[in-house]
């Protein structure tokens, strides 16, 4: 869905993909669980927050 809305915009988020976001928030979470959500392109994650541990 946000690869359908970011078309138009080329020069925004080229590495919006889901390997760059865990990547990202592994700086500042520690990810639990993340599991699809139905048959959708969607994903769900659990994450604890590591700066305040």
């Amino acid at each position: 869905m946000v690869q359908k809305l970011l078309a138009s915009r080329k020069d925004i988020f080229p590495d919006y993909t889901q390997s760059a976001f865990e990547k990202e928030f592994q700086a500042f979470f520690k990810i639990i669980r993340s599991e699809q959500v139905g048959d959708s392109n969607r994903t769900l994650y659990l994450m604890k927050n590591e700066s305040h541990a």
